[in-house]
């Protein structure tokens, strides 16, 4: 007779579906990282042997900070990463703007940490068909 692995773990839940719209609490760059050097250019490590990086100055995407509205997770918080460099609005648009309900394409998850957060990507976001966004252009005369 086989023995069975009681063991719980991350394969057992589908972790990818946490919701299916959202409301944007916060958006920010996410820039490149790059190696950091020293004054000769040669890599600088941590004690542990990882490699020392630092943000560089292209943005690679965009951080979402999101709180799920619908599913079992409703009201939970969580960050979603998009990649590329054309954000979904801009800043100052998103603070001029009240409930901002958004969808993201093809959310998954992409990074279990050793604390059991949980990282999110998506291949793209939009905006839910029910949302009350001021008309930003309008409030700046333009």
């Amino acid at each position: 007779m086989a023995k069975k692995d009681l063991t719980i773990n991350a394969k057992d839940f589908n972790l990818d579906n946490i919701g299916t719209t959202f409301e944007l609490l916060d958006l920010y760059p996410v820039f490149n990282t790059i190696d950091s050097l020293d004054e000769n250019g040669n890599q600088q490590f941590y004690k542990n042997g990882n490699v020392i990086t630092k943000d560089g100055d292209e943005i690679t995407g965009y951080m979402y900070a999101v709180k799920v509205l619908d599913g079992q997770f409703k009201r939970k918080t969580q960050t979603v990463k998009v990649n590329g460099t054309d954000p979904l609005m801009t800043i100052e648009k998103f603070y001029d703007s009240d409930d901002v309900k958004i969808k993201f394409k093809n959310l998954r998850n992409s990074y279990i940490g050793q604390n059991g957060a949980l990282s999110y990507l998506a291949d793209s976001v939009s905006l839910a068909e029910e949302n009350k966004i001021k008309k930003y252009d309008e409030k700046v005369g333009k």
